[in-house]
């Protein structure tokens, strides 16, 4: 079962939060290769000499999947305008 949440954010929340999501991504992207890079290194055995870095590297992929669910979300969502009393003229 997946739990859904409603979260509400205003306008320059969600310009803030898409521009660093999106800012962000060749970081992601980085680290995805960096974890994957060493995860393959190996000793003179073969042996693996980062093993933690194999599930490090598939940690960021799956992040970086999730975040570009997440902008695509923030991106396709209707934008309703909801001013508070005291801006509308209305009893504080």
């Amino acid at each position: 079962m997946s739990l859904k949440y409603h979260l509400t954010l205003e306008l320059d929340e969600i310009v803030k939060l898409q521009t660093y999501l999106r800012g962000t991504t060749h970081y992601r992207v980085g680290e995805i290769e960096a974890c994957a890079a060493l995860g393959a290194i190996t000793d003179e055995s073969g042996k693996l000499k980062f093993p933690n870095y194999v599930a490090n590297a598939q940690w960021w992929r799956e992040a970086h999947e999730v975040i570009g669910r997440i902008l695509e979300k923030l991106d396709s969502c209707p934008l309703s305008v909801e001013r508070d009393s005291d801006e509308t003229g209305g009893a504080a």
